[in-house]
């Protein structure tokens, strides 16, 4: 829920929760990121309405509970992609359909709030393939990341991975050498298979989701340079004790995200409930009339 690129998905989410607010159905605001927001005044009337509120980072529970000022009970979970099991493969099919043995993984988006600087990452990839490891470009959007990819996977003599769901996308990752990307759920597929990660953030989401894992290699990807990129990119991957810290908070976000699942299927359950309840009401009392 943020306002800063356009105020109509904010405004699209909003009309959802009154909309079942007056259709009197429950409402589980589940693992949000909020923010950043321009005006915070506008989320104080729809997030009073929700029956529960969870958010996937601590920069959203403050800025939630800021906006509430504790009128609603909110609490800390995880993003729900820690519910997702990650699938061991014993023989890496993306490695023998891409012909590599020794590959990174790069991940590219077009946004709203700046344009990324190609050129230095296009010097950033070429020192790395220079040490013979193949770019492996992974478009998680193909509307807004596709374009992107191909033209700098000519540029460097990389290839763009052909992903069709999130067991590929772990397979990939945890064979990787290294992961440097944009997209959020790219950079926390990579932290959750134990691969050293370095994060462009585009977006508060990005820093505030990687930092809460115990990650600190975040560059902002509109003003980074070629020698803060190559320095974050050799310090994650020579950090052991990074990886052994975020792969013991990746358990907690998993233990999390279970539970904040409990709760919504609870919910769920219990609007049924309602439901079911309401509906033999009705067919009573047309049976009676």
């Amino acid at each position: 829920m943020q306002d800063s690129t356009s105020k109509r998905s904010l405004f699209y989410y909003t009309f959802l929760i009154r909309l079942a607010k007056l259709c009197r159905t429950k409402i589980y605001i589940y693992a949000n990121g909020i923010g950043p927001l321009n005006d915070p005044s506008r989320l104080y009337p729809v997030l009073r309405l929700a029956d529960r509120i969870s958010v996937r980072d601590p920069d959203s529970l403050l800025l939630a509970r800021e906006i509430c000022k504790n009128s609603t009970p909110i609490y800390l979970t995880a993003d729900p992609v820690f519910t997702c099991p990650i699938k061991k493969s014993a023989d890496d099919t993306l490695k023998k359909k891409h012909s590599v043995s020794m590959y990174f993984a790069v991940s590219l988006r077009q946004c709203a709030a700046g344009k990324i600087n190609t050129e230095r990452l296009e010097r950033v990839i070429r020192a790395q393939k220079a040490k013979g490891l193949l770019p492996v470009f992974v478009s998680m959007q193909d509307s807004y990341d596709r374009d992107m990819c191909e033209k700098l996977a000519r540029k460097t003599g990389g290839t763009v991975a052909d992903i069709n769901n999130i067991d590929e996308l772990f397979c990939l990752l945890e064979n990787a050498s290294f992961a440097i990307g944009m997209r959020l759920h790219f950079l926390l597929c990579a932290l959750m298979c134990e691969t050293p990660t370095v994060a462009l953030s585009y977006d508060t989401k990005v820093k505030s989701c990687v930092s809460y894992l115990g990650s600190p290699y975040i560059l902002d990807a509109f003003s980074f340079s070629v020698s803060s990129a190559l320095r974050a990119i050799d310090m994650a991957i020579r950090d052991l004790e990074t990886v052994r810290r975020t792969k013991i908070n990746c358990e907690k976000m998993r233990a999390l995200a279970d539970e904040d699942m409990d709760e919504l299927t609870a919910l769920a359950c219990q609007s049924c409930g309602a439901t079911a309840k309401k509906q033999r009401s009705r067919e009573k009392f047309f049976a009676d009339t």
